[in-house]
């Protein structure tokens, strides 16, 4: 499995016996860490289920998992519930456009995979440069909102 990939676990039950967020592995100091969030993490997909491939590269790939505060592998104490975990959009003009707009549009079917039950969980790169604040060694979200690690 490779850091930028994402993975899909076991399908039926296995899901129910995974904690909601089952690991946050990987920042390096570099500001890159690996979020495996699990069905009960996730509260909801924005846009939800029934978005087109071609409605998907209209809206630059850019969507939200939205998922409980005290699920997110990062500390958000500044949020009251949830943890909005933005997937950034693909200029029109930028190089490998294509490329990316795919890679983005599996991570939006595998989220929704999982938030409906069809995956036991969803491996997202986190990109902790982007509004985090550290202290004593330890990283922490300044807002109420992460950004996913695409490249």
């Amino acid at each position: 499995m490779s850091k930028r990939g994402t993975w899909s676990g076991l399908l039926g039950l296995a899901a129910l016996a995974l904690p909601p967020v089952v690991a946050a592995h990987g920042d390096s100091g570099e500001g890159a860490a690996v979020a495996t969030l699990a069905r009960a993490a996730i509260v909801a997909v924005e846009p939800a289920a029934g978005l087109t491939r071609e409605a998907f590269g209209e809206r630059w790939g850019q969507f939200e998992i939205q998922v409980r505060r005290q699920d997110f592998p990062v500390p958000a104490p500044h949020c009251r519930r949830h943890v909005i975990l933005r997937v950034p959009a693909v200029a029109p003009d930028a190089p490998g456009r294509e490329q990316q707009l795919e890679q983005r549009w599996t991570l939006y079917r595998q989220a929704l995979a999982v938030q409906a039950g069809r995956e036991a969980a969803l491996q997202v790169p986190l990109d902790l440069s982007l509004y985090t604040e550290r202290s004593d060694g330890k990283v922490a979200l300044r807002y109420c909102n992460a950004y996913a690690r695409l490249r």
